[in-house]
């Protein structure tokens, strides 16, 4: 009788932890300037403030790991500034075209397919340990024609 109680009990425990793994993500959003300007800080080591017109975010978290979603909408004129501290601080990718993955189909996403996009750069940020990793892609963009053009730095990882 006690074994079967005993395995009673694992058979149950065992289906919990199997439940707890299934959660679905948690999604923060935030589109304080100063909060997604240090997020960005964090993430990849540079800051685009004195070029800043607006910044939003959303980040997925689920298992004590989370992905983030930014649109940065940069000043137009200070883009060439931008190019050259991405080029400094990344690593370009200059494949002659460049596939921009599904990322869930998120909003920012389809936003970026629908701009002149002019650049991918990539930063690997590195945790503590050389098992933790993180890729970002970074990707600039921008629409509209002549002083009405929108510059954009969109940012997901």
């Amino acid at each position: 009788m006690k074994t079967r109680i005993t395995a009673l009990i694992l058979i149950i425990s065992c289906l919990f932890t199997l439940c707890s793994c299934q959660t679905e993500p948690t999604v923060e959003k935030e589109t304080s300037t100063y909060q997604v300007t240090r997020y960005v800080m964090n993430l990849i080591d540079i800051d685009f403030t004195p070029y800043l017109a607006d910044a939003e975010m959303e980040v997925e978290k689920q298992n004590k790991k989370e992905f983030a979603y930014i649109k940065l909408h940069l000043y137009f004129k200070k883009a060439e500034d931008v190019n050259i501290i991405l080029k400094e601080e990344t690593n370009v990718d200059d494949a002659p075209y460049v596939r921009i993955p599904a990322f869930k189909n998120h909003r920012y996403r389809q936003e970026l397919m629908a701009m002149k996009f002019t650049g991918h750069y990539i930063k690997v940020k590195t945790g503590g340990d050389l098992t933790e990793s993180r890729h970002v892609d970074l990707y600039t963009c921008f629409e509209g024609q002549g002083d009405g053009r929108e510059y954009y730095l969109y940012i997901f990882g």
